[in-house]
């Protein structure tokens, strides 16, 4: 799978489809590739993921992939992937 894909599954929502990429039998360094790739904007996957509420489960296999560099990654625009959980979290209340 490349990057690209990984990303529309997350903008698409389409979560079975992560979560069975997340726990295949793919290379981890290949996983670990996709979920750092960051887009134009700097946003990595998990990024895209915590905007679109992704299930618990997805967002725990991401930084179990990914750890804390994953985690500590920040956009262009100084945003981490915990500001985008949080402002998705706020804006569904």
């Amino acid at each position: 799978m490349t990057d690209c894909n990984l990303s529309q599954l997350c903008i698409s929502k389409k979560w079975p489809e992560v979560r069975k990429y997340l726990s295949s039998d793919a290379a981890e360094e290949e996983k670990k590739s996709n979920i750092m790739y960051r887009n134009v904007l700097g946003e990595t996957r998990l990024h895209r993921a915590c905007s679109r509420d992704a299930p618990d489960d997805i967002i725990k296999a991401m930084i179990d992939i990914g750890g804390k560099e994953l985690v500590m990654k920040v956009a262009d625009y100084d945003a981490t992937p915990l500001h985008f959980a949080c402002i998705t979290y706020w804006c569904i209340l």
